[in-house]
């Protein structure tokens, strides 16, 4: 289902079993490497099989996971040794080790986290996800971010992540009920 969005679970953080799950399934690199077929540019392939939606966002489902769950490790070992992360906020590319201090940072800031109402579309390198970030300061106060990731995924690993937020476009999210992105409809 090249070419279509699909809406995908709504939190990755849905009860107390599913962020131990999460944490457990995201505990070692072995999970994150999964063998998934990669096409190139010029429109060869390599590895086998088809293009899965699940195969190629398995990867982004346990590395947001992990971070939900305050695990910077596991996040970490969903990126391969050589991967890039580029903020928009900042036009940098980020190096793993940088990641590593950005994540942390993430996690000691909000000690809640969570990435829901996710919508993404595969490429031929990976895909395009939009979804909403919310946070709990140390506070108590609530936020939440519209966020657009590009995704490049090789032999089951991201090895490149554009993010595009708009740490300013912060809102105040409801408090009770599903969270949907405001103004995007189905």
């Amino acid at each position: 289902m090249v070419g279509s969005w699909f809406k995908l679970g709504s939190s990755a953080r849905t009860s107390g079993d599913r962020i131990e799950s999460s944490a457990q399934e995201v505990s070692g690199l072995s999970d994150c490497i999964k063998p998934i077929p990669f096409i190139q540019r010029d429109g060869q392939r390599r590895g086998e099989g088809e293009i899965g939606m699940s195969d190629q966002g398995s990867v982004i489902d346990r590395m947001f996971a992990a971070l939900a769950a305050g695990e910077v490790e596991a996040a970490l070992a969903c990126l391969s040794d050589e991967a890039k992360v580029w903020h928009g906020f900042d036009r940098l590319a980020h190096d793993k080790e940088a990641m590593r201090a950005q994540y942390r940072g993430l996690v000691d800031s909000f000690p809640e986290r969570d990435f829901v109402d996710a919508r993404r579309q595969a490429t031929p390198t990976g895909f395009v996800q939009q979804h909403v970030m919310t946070a709990t300061t140390s506070s108590g106060q609530r936020k939440a971010w519209p966020v657009c990731i590009v995704v490049r995924i090789e032999n089951g690993l991201i090895t490149r992540l554009d993010e595009y937020i708009d740490r300013a476009g912060a809102f105040e999210p409801p408090a009770n009920g599903a969270l949907v992105t405001p103004g995007l409809d189905d």
